[in-house]
Parts: C-alpha cells; sequence; structure tokens
C-alpha cells in the first residue's frame, strides 16, 4: 500500500518512519510498504529564515487485515468411495488476490453420491489478508472391491445346477458373498470354468464384481425304478408283468434270469442292468429285486360221505380222498374215530413227494352225525298232602346217560287236590350228542288244613270295643274269618276267650279251621277333674270352694287336708281321693290341685297422742300402739327422742311372731 505526506513550504522537511516493517517513507513523503499493524510516520522541518527552531508533525498509520473476494468458485473431479477430499481433485477457482484453493475438512472420506463439500480459499500473503470459504459439489462413485483371493468349488454331479453352497473360501477388500454368476446353469460332466459374481454387503457404496472358478462335474448315475413284483407261483414263466423297470434316462435294460425263464421255488433275485444312452454324462446303473415264488398247491379229490349215527367209528367209507399229484394222505380225525353229532369236518393232509416246489394241501368235507335218545326212569310217588311242595322226593327220574331234568310243576310248586300229572324233561349233558327226552308220572293230592295264625292281643282296658286290634286272625291261605265275640263288643274286666272261625276260599283244597286266643281286660281308672282353686288368706278354712273334685263314673270323694282344716300360709297340696261305685270295672283314682295360701297383713290399734310442749321426750304415752296378733313394734322416732315444735309423724313397724302366716305391718299417728 502507498500514501503520500504533504509538507509546507518554509523549510526542508525530512520523513522517518516508527516501524519500517509496517511502512516505509521516501524524501518526498511517500509512504510505501504498508503493511498490517500502526506505524507512527515523523515529518521534521528544519528552521526557516527568521524561526528560532524546527517543526514536526506526526501521522498515525492504521492498516486492517484485508478480504479477499473469490470471483469464481474451483470444480472437483469425481472421486471413488473410500478416498479423501484430496486438494488435487479440485480445478479452477480465481480470488482477487494470489491465493490456493483446498477442501475445508481434507481427511473427510464422503459417501457415494453428489454433495456440497467446504472450500478454503487461503492467500499467499496471509498477513494482508484473511482466508474465505466457498462450496463445491464433490460426486462420490461406488467403488469396486479387489478379490485378493477367488473361492474354490466342490465337485458337483451331471444334472445338478451352480449352487452357491458349492463354493468355499474367497476373500475381496471388502465384505460380501459369492455366487455362481449364472446359478440355473447345469455344467455337463467334466472340468470348466465358472463365472462367479462377488456382491459386496454394502451395495450402496461397493459395486458387484465377478471372477470365475473351475468346477467338476462327475457323470450321473441313472436311478431305475422298478417295483418289488407280486409273487408268482412255481411253473409261472418271467415276462414284463415282472421285468418291467424303467430308467430316469434314455438307455437300455437286459434282465437276468431272461424273461422266459421259469424259476424254482423261493425268494429269487432279479437283475436289471441298464445302459444309458448318454455315456457322456450318465453311468451304467444296476438294480435287483427279490422275487417270491410260492409252492404250488395239489388238488384234493374227496366226495362228502354219508350221514352216520352218533357212536360209529370212521373208516375208509368215508376217508377215501385222493391227490392230484404223488404223496401221502392223513386224516383228522384219524380212522377209528367216534365223531360226535352233528355236521364234522372230516380233513385230509396231502404232503407231495416234490415237497421243493408243492405246497402240502389240505382237503375238507362235510359229515352228519345224527344224535341218539336217553331214556328216562321214573317211579310213582306217594301221595301227598294239598299244600306240601314238590320236592325230590317226587321229583326224582333219572336218565340213561348225564344230564340235567326240568320238571313240571317244578320244584317247590304246591299241586292241587287230585290226581296230577307231574312230567320230567331230561337235556342230556352232551347235548350235542344226544336228544333231550321226556317221561311222566301220576300224584295224588290230598286237601290240607289251613292254619290260623292269631298273637295274643295286648291288655286293653275295661270300656274298650272289640276290634280289628283285637280280631286280627289270618288265615294260612285265602278265606274268611267270624270271631266271638263280635267286633264291637266290650268285654268285662278279667281273662276273656275270643274265638276265630275261618273258612278257606278254596274249599276244593283246604278245610276249616278254628284258633282261640285269650284277651286280658283291664281295670279303668276313672278321670278326675278338679279346677286350681283360688287362693285364700291366712285364716281361711277350707270348704266346698276349694274342695270340688269330679269324677267321669259314680263313686265318692275324701280330701285331705279335710273339709273345715285351715291350711298355712304358702302353696299347700290338697289331695282327693275316689272310690268307684263300679269296683268290678274302676280301680280307685287319687287327684290334686295346689293351693295358694297368702300370709295375713296384721292390724294395729293406735290412737292419736295428746299434743306436747317442745323439750318433751317421747315415752309410752306416745308410743302405746298395739297388734292385732303377737308380736313386737319398733318407733320411729324411737322412744326419749325429742321431737322438733310442730306436727310430726310418728311411725310403728309391727313385725309378728308367727312370721310364716303373717305380714308385717305399719301404722302412723300425728303428734
Amino acid at each position: 500500500m502507498t500514501s503520500t505526506l504533504s509538507g509546507g513550504s518554509y523549510g526542508a522537511i525530512t520523513y522517518t518512519s516508527s516501524d519500517t516493517s509496517k511502512a516505509t517513507v521516501n524524501a518526498t513523503g511517500v509512504v510505501t510498504g504498508l503493511a498490517v499493524g500502526t506505524t507512527t510516520i515523523t515529518a521534521t522541518q528544519a528552521a526557516a529564515t527568521g524561526y528560532n527552531a524546527t517543526a514536526s508533525t506526526t501521522y498515525t498509520l492504521t492498516v486492517t487485515i484485508g478480504t479477499p473476494t473469490i470471483t469464481a468458485a474451483p470444480s472437483a473431479s469425481s472421486i471413488i468411495y473410500g478416498q479423501t477430499l484430496a486438494s488435487s481433485a479440485l480445478s479452477g477457482g480465481t480470488a482477487s488476490v494470489p491465493g490456493t484453493f483446498a477442501f475445508t475438512t481434507p481427511s473427510t472420506a464422503p459417501g457415494v453420491g453428489t454433495a456440497a463439500q467446504g472450500v478454503t480459499f487461503t492467500p499467499t500473503d496471509p498477513t494482508n489478508y484473511t482466508s474465505m470459504t466457498t462450496t463445491v459439489n464433490v460426486t462420490v462413485v461406488k467403488a469396486t472391491p479387489a478379490i485378493t483371493v477367488a473361492p474354490t468349488a466342490s465337485g458337483i454331479t451331471y444334472g445338478q445346477t451352480l449352487a452357491a453352497s458349492t463354493l468355499s473360501g474367497g476373500t475381496a477388500s471388502t465384505a460380501g458373498t459369492f455366487t455362481f454368476t449364472t446359478v440355473s446353469t447345469a455344467p455337463n460332466a467334466g472340468t470348466s470354468a465358472q463365472g462367479v459374481t462377488f456382491t459386496p454387503s454394502g451395495t450402496a457404496l461397493f459395486n458387484t464384481t465377478t471372477t470365475t472358478v473351475n468346477v467338476t462335474v462327475a457323470k450321473a448315475t441313472p436311478t431305475i425304478t422298478w417295483a418289488t413284483p407280486s409273487a408268482i407261483t412255481y411253473g409261472t414263466a418271467l415276462s414284463a408283468t415282472q421285468l418291467n423297470a424303467t430308467g430316469s434316462v434314455a438307455g437300455t435294460i437286459v434282465y437276468s434270469p431272461a424273461s422266459g425263464t421259469t424259476p424254482s421255488a423261493g425268494t429269487q433275485t432279479l437283475t436289471a442292468t441298464f445302459t444309458p444312452t448318454d455315456t457322456a454324462n450318465y453311468n451304467t446303473a444296476t438294480r435287483t429285486v427279490s422275487l417270491v415264488v410260492g409252492k404250488a398247491t395239489p388238488t384234493i379229490t374227496w366226495a362228502t360221505p354219508s350221514a352216520i349215527t352218533y357212536g360209529t367209528a370212521l373208516s375208509a367209507t368215508q376217508l377215501n380222498a385222493t391227490g392230484s399229484v404223488a404223496g401221502t394222505i392223513a386224516y383228522s380225525p384219524a380212522s377209528g374215530t367216534t365223531p360226535s353229532a352233528g355236521t364234522q369236518t372230516l380233513t385230509a393232509t396231502f404232503t407231495p413227494t416234490d415237497a421243493a416246489n408243492y405246497n402240502p394241501a389240505t382237503g375238507t368235507v362235510s359229515l352228519t352225525v345224527n344224535k341218539a335218545t336217553p331214556t328216562v326212569t321214573w317211579a310213582t310217588p306217594s301221595a301227598i298232602t294239598y299244600g306240601t311242595s314238590l320236592s325230590a322226593t317226587q321229583l326224582n327220574a333219572t336218565g340213561s346217560v348225564a344230564g340235567t331234568i326240568a320238571y313240571s310243576p317244578a320244584s317247590g310248586t304246591t299241586p292241587s287236590v287230585g290226581t296230577q300229572t307231574l312230567t320230567a324233561t331230561f337235556t342230556p349233558t352232551d347235548a350235542a350228542n344226544y336228544n333231550p327226552a321226556t317221561g311222566t308220572v301220576s300224584l295224588t293230592v290230598n286237601k290240607a288244613t289251613p292254619t290260623i295264625a292269631w298273637a295274643t292281643p295286648s291288655a286293653i282296658t275295661y270300656g274298650t270295643a272289640l276290634s280289628a286290634t283285637q280280631l286280627n286272625a289270618t288265615g294260612s291261605v285265602a278265606g274268611t274269618i267270624t270271631y266271638s265275640p263280635a267286633s264291637g263288643t266290650t268285654p268285662s274286666a278279667g281273662t276273656q276267650t275270643l274265638t276265630a272261625t275261618f273258612t278257606p276260599t278254596d274249599t276244593a283244597n283246604y278245610n276249616p279251621a278254628t284258633g282261640t286266643v285269650s284277651l286280658t281286660v283291664n281295670k279303668a281308672t276313672p278321670t278326675l277333674t278338679w279346677a286350681t282353686p283360688s287362693a285364700i288368706t291366712y285364716g281361711t278354712a277350707l270348704t266346698a270352694t276349694q274342695l270340688n273334685a269330679t269324677s267321669s263314673v259314680a263313686g265318692t270323694f275324701a280330701y285331705s287336708p279335710a273339709s273345715g282344716t285351715t291350711p298355712s300360709a304358702g302353696t299347700q297340696t290338697l289331695t282327693a281321693t275316689f272310690t268307684p261305685t263300679d269296683a268290678a270295672n274302676y280301680n280307685p283314682a287319687t287327684g290334686t290341685v295346689s293351693l295358694t295360701v297368702n300370709k295375713a297383713t296384721p292390724t294395729i290399734a293406735w290412737a292419736t297422742p295428746s299434743a306436747i310442749t317442745f323439750g318433751t321426750a317421747l315415752s309410752a304415752t306416745q308410743l302405746n300402739a298395739t297388734g292385732s296378733v303377737a308380736g313386737t313394734i319398733a318407733y320411729s322416732p324411737a322412744s326419749g327422742a325429742t321431737p322438733n315444735a310442730g306436727t310430726q309423724t310418728l311411725t310403728a313397724t309391727f313385725t309378728p311372731t308367727d312370721a310364716a302366716n303373717y305380714n308385717p305391718a305399719t301404722g302412723t299417728v300425728s303428734l
């Protein structure tokens, strides 16, 4: 910076700077080399003619730091993700003073995309000029990872696709995964290079990249589908029914044993050898299945034999079967056996001579064996009385073989009077071989005499009429009963005989019957009625007012205490003893009631005493009351007391000697 100082014309002027680093001044006052800061310039003028001294003037120059102007911002070339903001990426850009442009945060590694980044302009003269900032758009493109170690692939079989699971190993400059580029590819057998794509984990920041890996593809072995064939019987030749294997790919199949072979009985192995048409990619394959060859079963010819009767032994007449091939026959049941009655199965077991290829055979026929009929033995039983239940005494038939016998009428039945037919039905134990049989006998049944059940009745009291309570006899069978004495009769006291005559309803089977019982008739006890008498006061004598009991029947009363007695105070018991007029049928009776006898209250006789003068002590002159009965009197005020002037009340309290029958009493007078 340059500045010019101007002076006067009175003398020569010299200029000096206080700090030549901040500013310099020449002889003519031109200031140059101005720098930021404060500088003092002194102008000294020499003395002029006619003046005694020199003159000087000082000037203070203050220079502040300048601010440049950015006239054009720089531009930035693209960088790759992971790079920092290097100044070398900046180009262009101008300012009002010399200087350089650099990123404000050069260590920053921005993310992928375009974003404004700070740029700082630093002037070449930093002493006099300040730095300035602006922004520039920086485009960051994805980085491409470096594959440091390619992966390896395990072998696959022809027909398999390039699955990522066969890849192993492999590293790159960033995290990610390796997969086959054409994963649906199924390469031919052999070894070939296949493309592998590395996909970084951060796809927003990194591009995918590719490499190759050798994949070994082994030949595939075709599968042979061959269901286990159904069993065949010895003598059947092999055909497409058994030889029906198929390959999973095109090819030809050869069988062992060959079609048309007749295999022996047993489990045989069939083999199919498959030769694929595409031998470059497929191996030859073999499969076996097991074929069960069952033995053949001969036929047995055997006519159904004629029926026989139970007990007939089997013989060649029934056991006459023949086989379709050479062999021997065994029978069950064996010859000589006696079969049970019914339809029996005879079995012929045929054992062929060629046991390797033929099964034993069995044939059966049905043989009808008819049942036998047993005999029943039964003696005529002795006569019984009606009411006798049938038992083993009458029902004692026997059969000619083991078995059970059911009787009609059954055991326990009571047959009617007359001649009855008993039937025995015999069921043999061996019902399979014997028929049931029946036998009969005649039984004489005589009439029975019924029994009368009649419990001795409980004793009754005279006056009770006979009823079903006493007349309750029952017959052992249905019928009617008449009684003597009849129902409704009132028997006298004592022991009475009751008679029941029974007439059976079933007169055809029962005779009439009679029964008796003894009945005790007890004397009756009359009922006494006696109301509780009203309370009386001590000194009142008993009369008919209290002694007024009555009876339910005629008779006389005696009382205790007797009429005219004066009972003591308190609760007294009065007793009435009743003697009935009809002593044959009635008992004496006794009744009681309670009588309340209240205490009597004595009277006090006490004349009003004459007036006295204050100061006179009370004495017998005033205190002279008397009771109506023996007793003692206490006074208030007491004898000797000096009453006040005025009208005073004197009180006499009487305590009877006979406190059991008399109440205390009180009397007053005015003095």
